[in-house]
């Protein structure tokens, strides 16, 4: 037990004295240090490659090496280096609960290679924290965007889970323009504020690429009651069109009916549509829980065609998953 003890204490030592001998640390091996009271002021010297850096209020940059990234917050006052800058840093490990920091740090840049290549990884191994700082590549559909300071705000559908992506340098980028596109994106995953929630930092608007440019009308109307069959030439994520009638707003979503079927539209400021009014919706079809819904929509006014009539069904009917969101009338004896 003593041995064990007196190699615990030269290991941690060891570790103080290698820093002060300025050996440096990979990026892997600093992240693997646990906490421990004795550990709760140590300096680290790492090197690598900035792949995202920050000059807002909240001042960072990720650096990365060939195997691992991690968050870096500099001095006060200190200058930034750029993105593509080697740097050497030597500053305080942190432990925050997004994992292990280095803070109060200096950087040194030696030198301006670039960024690495990306690597392309799974959204559940981004959840997991696994790809925190590293540079790493998706692909989707964008179902959201919007500018925000000369920034891009996206929302990427990537197999099924929605990435948040965030674009520097893109203030002459038309952000409606970019809804329904499909789209391949470079960026660092970066934590959220929820447990297992992530983000993707795109240094600027030259690290997303495109495939194909869906229709910005979203083409021609589809009857509601076909847009989860089979239809020639589509492929699921496609931006499309509907229209129909607003037959109720409720909880922010919008009742539309066709006169072939209805659905829940959930689309930009529902607020503002009433019932009876004729309106399209420019959006993306998709299942929440089994339930068919039309998501992400811009929604805009039509004219008014055909007839929204309600359909005769039976009480029992109603209890059928497919009656959801049909318009209906249903005869019975009131009983409460």
């Amino acid at each position: 037990m003593a041995c064990w003890i007196a190699a615990g204490i030269f290991l941690s030592l060891g570790v103080c004295a290698a820093q002060e001998a300025g050996k440096i640390t990979h990026i892997p091996n600093v992240k693997g240090i646990p906490y421990s009271e004795d550990r709760a002021d140590v300096s680290v010297l790492t090197e690598g490659v900035v792949v995202w850096s920050e000059a807002g209020a909240a001042r960072f940059f990720y650096l990365q090496d060939r195997s691992a990234g991690i968050r870096v917050v500099p001095e006060d006052g200190t200058v930034l280096p750029e993105t593509g800058d080697a740097v050497r840093v030597t500053g305080r490990l942190a432990w925050t609960a997004n994992g292990v920091e280095i803070h109060r740090a200096a950087a040194e840049v030696t030198g301006h290679p670039g960024v690495p290549k990306p690597r392309r990884v799974s959204t559940a191994s981004m959840a997991t924290g696994a790809e925190n700082g590293t540079l790493v590549h998706v692909r989707g559909y964008l179902r959201q965007a919007q500018a925000e300071g000369g920034r891009l705000r996206l929302m990427l559908d990537s197999d099924g889970s929605r990435i948040p992506v965030l674009v520097k340098d893109a203030d002459q980028v038309v952000a409606a323009d970019m809804i329904g596109r499909y789209a391949y994106c470079n960026g660092v995953a970066s934590p959220r504020a929820a447990p297992g929630a992530f983000e993707l930092l795109a240094a600027s608007f030259d690290d997303l690429y495109f495939r194909k440019r869906e229709s910005g009308s979203g083409g021609e109307p589809i009857p509601i009651a076909d847009l989860f069959r089979y239809r020639r030439g589509y492929n699921w994520g496609d931006r499309v069109m509907i229209r129909g009638r607003v037959l109720g707003v409720l909880g922010g979503e919008i009742h539309l009916n066709d006169g072939t079927g209805g659905i829940v539209v959930r689309g930009e400021d529902p607020a503002r549509i009433s019932p009876g009014d004729w309106i399209q919706a420019v959006g993306f079809p998709e299942f929440d829980d089994g339930v068919q819904v039309f998501s992400d929509a811009v929604l805009g006014p039509t004219e008014p065609f055909g007839e929204a009539k309600p359909a005769e069904v039976e009480a029992e009917d109603l209890l059928d998953p497919s009656a959801n969101h049909r318009y209906v009338t249903v005869t019975g004896r009131l009983v409460d």
